[in-house]
C-alpha cells in the first residue's frame, strides 16, 4: 500500500479544457486500473502553529514597541483562520500484491493522472502523518514535526515492520462496546456509510457526499467483473420493466421508465465504448473530542446527505470493520464478517465526480493574507525558498481603489515587523503615515536633503574590481539616460574618460588592488572634477577653450558632445548632481523610503538620471546588509527563514520604468537576477498593465518588459478594465488562467489574482483590518 497526493485545483478558475483533460486522465485510470483504488478526503481546521511560533521568535528579537503589538495582531489573525478556516486535501491509497505490481501500478497512475499535474508524491513524514491521523482522528497532523527515525526493511522472523507500526498505531486504546460509537482515549468517532446515491449525479456529485468539516471521508474504487455487471445489469432491467407494468399510477411508471434508461445506457457503452463498471463504497468518518458533539454531527451530516437525494445510517454493531475499512483494498473488506458490497456505477461517472475543488496557500512561516474563492486560507510567505519558489521579487496591478495601495503597505508592514530592511520610492506623500509609524525616514531627491554623487563608488559586487567596473558601466548608464541617442561610441569615450578622472584624482585604475568603495564621501571626485577632465582633453588651454591641434574631428566632436551635457547638468541641475554625498548614512536604518515628487518637474531625463543613481546606492546598500548574511548561508550557518531580508518597494513603477525606458528595464532586470543571492528584491505596482507597455513602444522594449515580469515571482493582479485584456493576456501567458482573465474588470474592492510563478495561481480577496485601513489611509 502506498500514498500519493492528489492535487487540488480551483475548478472555476482553470481552462475549461483543462479540466476536460483532467477528468479524461481519471476516467482512463478508472477504465484500466484493476486493482483497488481508495481516495481519502481529509477536512480539518487550519493548522497554524507554525505560523505562530515564527511570530513569537521574531517577537523575541524586536524591541520596537509598536512592531510587537503588530505582530500579537497576525497572531490573533492567524488564530481566526485556525477557528474559521479547514484545511482539505486528498489522498490516493493505492494497493498491490508484490513489488512488480507496485511498479506497475505508481506507473499508470503516473501515466494517467501525473502528467496534468493531478497527483504528485510526498514526502515519507507525511505519508506516516496522514496514516496517523486515519488512525487517530481527533490528532492534530503535524507534517512539520520532525520525523522519528524509522528503519526499513521487515526484521527477519517478522512480517511487519515494528517501528512504523509504532508510529501508525492508535494512542490511548480503543473500544467498540458501543454499536454505533467507538471509544478512544482521546475522544469519539462513527461511520456514516452512504448505501444509496441519488439517481441522477452531475460534475463534481462526489464533494456532496465528502466535504464534511471535521471528518474523513473514503470512497473506495474497484473493478466489478464484467460478466456478473452485464448479467446484473439485465436482472436489474426486468426489475424495472416489471415495476412498470405492476405500477398503480403514472409516477411509478415513470421512475421506472427512467431508471430502466440509465441501465440501458451504461449497457450500450459497455457494449459499444469500452465502459468499465467500477463498484465504489463511500463512508464519511466523524469525529470529536465528546460523545454528544459526535452525535450530533451525525444527525447533521445524515440529514444533509437525505436532503441532497443520498442514503446514509451508522450500522449498528460494524464499526469495528468500518474503522478496518480505512485500511483495506475493497476486495479484503468483502472478505469481512458484514460483506458490504457497495453500488455499481460507470467509470466515467465515477470521474466526473470529481471532488477536488479547493485552492489555499500554507507556507511553514506564512502571514494571514486573505480567504480564496474555495474557502481556502491563505498564509503567504513571500520569502519562502524551495524548488519551486527562488526569488521574492514581485509586480502589483490594480486600478484605483481596487485594493493595490493596500496590498502594498500591508506587504511593507509585514517587512518591518519581521525585522528586513525596506527601502522604497514615493511620488506622493501617500506612504508617510506608515513610515512615521514605524520611525522610518523619508528623503527628497530633488536635492533638498542632499546630495547623491553620481561619481561615489559603492560596493555592488563581491569585490573591488568588480564593483569599479560595474561603477563605470553605471555611469555610462547614466549618460544614456541624459543623452538617449548618443552612439556606442560616445560611451566608449565617456568610460575612457572616467576611468582616466580616477587614475588622476585616486591613483586607482581596474588593474589596481586599492580600496575604492566604501570611503568617506569627500574623498571621491565630483561632476565638475570629471568636467575638468574632459576639458583638458580637449583643450591645450581650458579658460580660452583653444583645441588641441592633434585630436582628430571625429574625437573632438564626441568629447565635445560630452563637455556641452556635463556643462549644462552643473550649470542648471548642479543644485541635485555636482557635490560629494551629503545624504546622511541610512544604511543600518530598517525603513527609508526616497520621496521623488518634486524630481518630477524637472522632466523625464533627469528625473531617470537621478532614480538611477539611488537606485544604485540601494544596491550599495543591499551588498552591505547582505553579504555577510550570504557567507553564513553558504556555510550552513543561517537558514533563509532566519535572513533578514532587503526590499525595495516602487509605487507608480510606470514612472520608472516602462517599455519605452529600455535602459532602467534593464537596470532592473539585473538587480532582479542578482538581489536574491543576498535575500533581496523588488515590488513594483502600477495601476493598469498598459501603464508598463505604453502605446507605440518597440518591440525590443515589450520584450524587456516581459522578461521583467516573467523574472517576477510574485504577480498580483486586482482589477483592471477589459482594455487591457491582450496586454494581460501576454504578458502573463500560460501562468494567468482564462476565467480570471476574463473576471479581472468585475473583481471586488480587494480581490485579486495571486501567480506564483511555478506553483499555482491563487484568486483570494486581501483581508485587513480596520486598524490597518486606518493606518494605510491614501490608498485602497
Amino acid at each position: 500500500m502506498d500514498l500519493l497526493q492528489i492535487v487540488c485545483k480551483d475548478l472555476n478558475s482553470i481552462k475549461d479544457y483543462d479540466l476536460e483533460f483532467d477528468i479524461m486522465g481519471f476516467s482512463g485510470l478508472y477504465k484500466t486500473y484493476a486493482d483497488d483504488i481508495k481516495i481519502v478526503t481529509m477536512n480539518y481546521p487550519v493548522n497554524v502553529r507554525s505560523q505562530i511560533a515564527y511570530c513569537r521568535r521574531i517577537q523575541e528579537q524586536t524591541e520596537n514597541p509598536a512592531c510587537i503589538s503588530d505582530l500579537d495582531s497576525e497572531v490573533e489573525k492567524l488564530e481566526y483562520a485556525h477557528e474559521n478556516f479547514h484545511e482539505r486535501e486528498f489522498y490516493l491509497m493505492f494497493f498491490s500484491k508484490n513489488a512488480e505490481t507496485y511498479r506497475q501500478n505508481l506507473t499508470r497512475i503516473k501515466t494517467y493522472i501525473g502528467r496534468s499535474g493531478c497527483v504528485a508524491e510526498m514526502e515519507l513524514n507525511k505519508k506516516i502523518q496522514i496514516l496517523r491521523k486515519i488512525a487517530n482522528m481527533n490528532m492534530n497532523i503535524s507534517v512539520d514535526k520532525e520525523p522519528d527515525y524509522i528503519p526499513q526493511g521487515i526484521p527477519k522472523g517478522m512480517k511487519y515492520n515494528p517501528w512504523l507500526l509504532y508510529q501508525l498505531q492508535p494512542l490511548g486504546n480503543m473500544s467498540f462496546q458501543d454499536p454505533r460509537i467507538t471509544k478512544k482515549g482521546d475522544g469519539y468517532e462513527a461511520c456514516i456509510h452512504v448505501y444509496d446515491y441519488k439517481d441522477r449525479v452531475g460534475f463534481n456529485w462526489l464533494s456532496e457526499v465528502t466535504l464534511y468539516e471535521d471528518t474523513i471521508a473514503t470512497v473506495d474504487i474497484s473493478t466489478a467483473n464484467r460478466h456478473d455487471a452485464i448479467r446484473n445489469i439485465g436482472r436489474s432491467m426486468g426489475e424495472q420493466m416489471s415495476r412498470y407494468y405492476d405500477a398503480r399510477n403514472r409516477v411509478e411508471q415513470i421512475n421506472a421508465e427512467t431508471i430502466h434508461g440509465q441501465l440501458e445506457s451504461v449497457y450500450r457503452e459497455m457494449q459499444s465504448m469500452g465502459e468499465v463498471i467500477k463498484i465504489t463504497s463511500v463512508r464519511i468518518y466523524v469525529f470529536s473530542r465528546t460523545q454528544a458533539e459526535l452525535e450530533k454531527r451525525l444527525g447533521e451530516i445524515i440529514d444533509e446527505l437525505e436532503n441532497q437525494g443520498y442514503h446514509a445510517a451508522v450500522f449498528l454493531d460494524e464499526n469495528e470493520y468500518e474503522w478496518r475499512s480505512l485500511f483495506l483494498p475493497f476486495k479484503e473488506q468483502k472478505k469481512m464478517y458484514n460483506h458490504r458490497s457497495g453500488r455499481s456505477i460507470p467509470s466515467e461517472s465515477v470521474a466526473a465526480g470529481h471532488p477536488f475543488h479547493f485552492s489555499s496557500l500554507d507556507d511553514p512561516c506564512g502571514y494571514y493574507f486573505g480567504m480564496t474563492k474555495t474557502a481556502g486560507a491563505v498564509r503567504l510567505d513571500r520569502y519562502q525558498k524551495d524548488r519551486n519558489r527562488l526569488s521574492y521579487s514581485g509586480v502589483v496591478v490594480g486600478n484605483m481603489r481596487s485594493g493595490k495601495s493596500t496590498l502594498l503597505k500591508r506587504c511593507i508592514k509585514l517587512d518591518v515587523i519581521s525585522g528586513n530592511f525596506v527601502r522604497g520610492y514615493a511620488t506622493n506623500d501617500e506612504f508617510n503615515p506608515l513610515i512615521d509609524y514605524y520611525g522610518g525616514t523619508s528623503i527628497n531627491l530633488d536635492g533638498s536633503d542632499g546630495f547623491l554623487n553620481l561619481l561615489q563608488v559603492y560596493r555592488t559586487s563581491e569585490t573591488e574590481t568588480a564593483s569599479f567596473m560595474k561603477h563605470i558601466a553605471k555611469v555610462s548608464t547614466f549618460y544614456r539616460f541624459l543623452v538617449p541617442e548618443c552612439t556606442t561610441y560616445d560611451i566608449a569615450e565617456l568610460e575612457q574618460l572616467v576611468k582616466k578622472l580616477y587614475k588622476i584624482h585616486m591613483g586607482y585604475d581596474e588593474n589596481s588592488d586599492a580600496q575604492i568603495t566604501g570611503l568617506s564621501p569627500e574623498e571621491y571626485p565630483i561632476l565638475s572634477d570629471l568636467l575638468n577632465i574632459v576639458r583638458e582633453e580637449l583643450y591645450s588651454d581650458p579658460e580660452k577653450k583653444k583645441a588641441k591641434k592633434e585630436l582628430s574631428e571625429e574625437h573632438f566632436r564626441r568629447v565635445e558632445n560630452i563637455e556641452l551635457v556635463l556643462s549644462n547638468l552643473i550649470d542648471v541641475y548642479g543644485h541635485i548632481f555636482n557635490g560629494h554625498s551629503s545624504i546622511r548614512d541610512f544604511s543600518g536604518e530598517q525603513l527609508v523610503f526616497f520621496n521623488v515628487a518634486n524630481l518630477k518637474q524637472y522632466g523625464d531625463h533627469i528625473f531617470d538620471a537621478q532614480l538611477f543613481s539611488s537606485f544604485s546606492l540601494l544596491w550599495d546598500n543591499l551588498i552591505a546588509v547582505g553579504a555577510g548574511q550570504k557567507e553564513q548561508f553558504d556555510r550552513g550557518q543561517l537558514q533563509t527563514p532566519e535572513a533578514r531580508k532587503f526590499m525595495i518597494y516602487m509605487d507608480e513603477a510606470h514612472n520608472f520604468i516602462n517599455a519605452r525606458k529600455l535602459t532602467a528595464v534593464t537596470t532592473l532586470n539585473e538587480y532582479m537576477r542578482e538581489s536574491p543571492k543576498f535575500f533581496g528584491g523588488i515590488v513594483f505596482a502600477s495601476q493598469r498593465i498598459t501603464d508598463f507597455i505604453p502605446e507605440g513602444s518597440a518591440s525590443a522594449g515589450i520584450d524587456a518588459i516581459k522578461n521583467l515580469f516573467s523574472l517576477a515571482q510574485y504577480k498580483y493582479l486586482f482589477r483592471q478594465g477589459s482594455e487591457s485584456y491582450n496586454v494581460l493576456r501576454d504578458a502573463f501567458r500560460g501562468e494567468l488562467p482564462e476565467a480570471d482573465l476574463e473576471a479581472l474588470p468585475t473583481f471586488d474592492q480587494g480581490e485579486c489574482v495571486l501567480i506564483i510563478s511555478g506553483l499555482q495561481s491563487l484568486r483570494f480577496k486581501v483581508d485587513v483590518t480596520p486598524q490597518e485601513l486606518e493606518l494605510f489611509a491614501g490608498g485602497a
